[in-house]
């Protein structure tokens, strides 16, 4: 009686670290949109880094 209580307890441990990793069962096409998001990402970043920064308010005129 004893032996067949470890045994489920066994069974039942075992079944529980079986659960499914949402990474590991992620499709294909889950993967290439979060690449192509990544890479969209990355590139508006770099253009954003690599413009001039504009003036925060305007000159003021110097003619008189």
């Amino acid at each position: 009686m004893i032996r067949l209580a470890a045994l489920a307890g066994l069974l039942a441990l075992a079944a529980c670290n079986k659960a499914p990793d949402p990474a590991a069962s992620a499709s294909a096409r889950d993967i290439d949109a979060g690449m192509r998001k990544a890479v969209d990402d990355t590139d508006a970043a770099r253009s954003e880094a690599t413009t001039p920064a504009r003036p925060l308010a305007a000159p003021e005129p110097t003619s008189k």
